[in-house]
Parts: C-alpha cells; sequence; structure tokens
C-alpha cells in the first residue's frame, strides 16, 4: 500500500518533468532525485497539461510541495521574502487560533474537581 506523500511525489515529479527548460534547471538536481526516489512508481498521474495546474484535482500534498518548489527554487528574491512573510503571518494567526481554543493556562481551570 502506498502512502499519500509518496502519491504526491509521484504527481511532483510529473509536474516538474514538464515545466519548461529554464524552471526546470532552477530546481536543485539532488531534489528532483529525491522526489523521484520517493514517488509511487505504480501510481497513474493523470495531468491534463492543456490545463493550469490550479484546474486540476491534485492532492493537498502535491500542492504544498509545489508552492515550497516555487517559493524555494523558481520565484525572484523579492516574491520569496513576500511568501515567507506571509507564511509567517498565517502561522502566527493559526498558533494564536490554538491558543485561544487550547489555552494552557485555563486548560486545568476547566477541568471539574472530584
Amino acid at each position: 500500500m502506498s502512502y499519500t506523500i509518496n502519491k504526491a511525489y509521484s504527481e511532483v515529479y510529473d509536474i516538474i518533468n514538464h515545466l519548461e527548460p529554464e524552471l526546470y534547471k532552477k530546481i536543485p538536481k539532488e531534489f528532483i532525485e529525491k522526489i523521484d526516489e520517493n514517488r509511487d512508481k505504480k501510481f497513474n498521474v493523470n495531468i491534463d497539461y492543456s490545463k493550469s495546474i490550479n484546474d486540476q484535482e491534485l492532492l493537498k500534498d502535491t500542492r504544498i510541495i509545489l508552492s515550497a518548489i516555487y517559493r524555494d527554487y523558481i520565484c525572484s528574491k523579492e516574491k520569496r521574502q513576500e511568501l515567507i512573510k506571509n507564511d509567517r503571518i498565517e502561522l502566527a494567526k493559526l498558533d494564536k487560533a490554538k491558543r485561544e481554543k487550547y489555552n494552557p493556562d485555563d486548560l486545568f481551570k476547566r477541568r471539574k474537581i472530584n
């Protein structure tokens, strides 16, 4: 049985291999090799390259990996800094929401004392 991440690697590997040569060259060879080594080679990738990637039914992990590839290897330095800043803001929002929901200061206040 194959794990979802291995299927995502299969989709990512297929997409990388359909990139224009100048974009493909921006991705480190070692990174592509790791994707290749860990992908599910039995998984049937079904991507319609006549459509935008955004219009595809890709796995969630595939989209996450593609976003990281774009941020770390393909986009400009300015765009990378903007994306990193936005990621930090979103993570802070998630952290704040978790803290409010699972506030460690209130954790024992909610428990009834027997």
